[in-house]
């Protein structure tokens, strides 16, 4: 059996390559949306809700987990520092794939910072408009620094009803949310930047595939771009950048037992 750590683009994927390659695996997301994300592609062996350490440790034990494959978000540093740690405490394979990062020219006007404190201060130097594309869990602390300064703010976040909620309870109006899936293409987020009149986009840096349209986007209408960097985690030696060579490893060293 492999577990894969889920609920993302890239979860789908390696879910569906497994099962065309008969392997016996279930996929692990921490939220419902997660979990559909992944049903979408016909997976029905799912597990909904994080993992602490324990609970990661007992799952493979109790699962008989042969292979863990960590398919999470370049910015869940808990979730991969668990699961590559219960994976070493039971003897356990661990594999990482991790999007590759964003690459932009250093003649464009980008600013990279290490962590969203920093961006939050950057972002209001300015005084001017600004447009969060980061999710909900760290809005909190962009809010107080921008209504502080009296900057107004617009924040784009997962259409879904716990996202929503948080945004409106931290104070935000229906007008300055915008709840869409997925990155969106260069025009798309070209059109809404233009429709909200924004002038600094802050933006992480969640993968080429994810980050590189909104940050161009952005850039052909002079705005701002502040991007966070994601956080260093040491995966060890077993990280892929694609899918089809993590499953290939599984084929040649874990054939058909996972």
């Amino acid at each position: 059996m492999i577990l894969v750590l889920g609920g993302t683009t890239e979860g789908k994927r390696i879910a569906t390559l497994l099962r065309d390659k008969g392997f016996n695996y279930t996929v692990a997301a921490v939220t419902e949306y997660g979990v559909d994300l992944i049903r979408e592609e016909g997976t029905q062996n799912t597990r909904k809700g994080p993992l602490n350490l324990e609970g990661m440790a007992h799952l493979l034990e109790e699962e008989g987990i042969k292979a863990v494959v960590d398919a999470t978000h370049p910015f869940s540093v808990k979730a991969s520092l668990n699961a590559r740690e219960a994976a070493r405490r039971q003897g356990k394979e661990y594999l990482r794939l991790e999007r590759p990062s964003l690459e932009i020219s250093s003649d464009f006007p980008i600013s990279r910072v290490e962590d969203f404190n920093q961006a939050a201060e950057e972002a209001v130097k300015g005084r001017k408009k600004i447009f969060l594309a980061l999710g909900v869990n760290h809005l909190e602390e962009f809010l107080k620094k921008t209504v502080d300064a009296g900057i107004e703010v617009v924040a784009r976040v997962l259409p879904l009803p716990s996202s929503l909620e948080k945004c409106y309870k931290l104070g935000l109006k229906p007008s300055q949310v915008v709840a869409l899936q997925g990155g969106g293409s260069r025009e798309l987020n070209r059109a809404l930047f233009k429709e909200f009149r924004s002038e600094v986009l802050v933006t992480k840096d969640s993968g080429k595939e994810w980050t590189e349209d909104k940050v161009k986007g952005a850039l052909d209408l002079g705005m701002r771009v502040i991007l966070v960097n994601r956080p260093f985690i040491d995966y060890g030696n077993k990280v892929f950048a694609r899918e089809d060579e993590l499953v290939m490893y599984l084929q040649e060293n874990l054939p058909l037992q996972g």
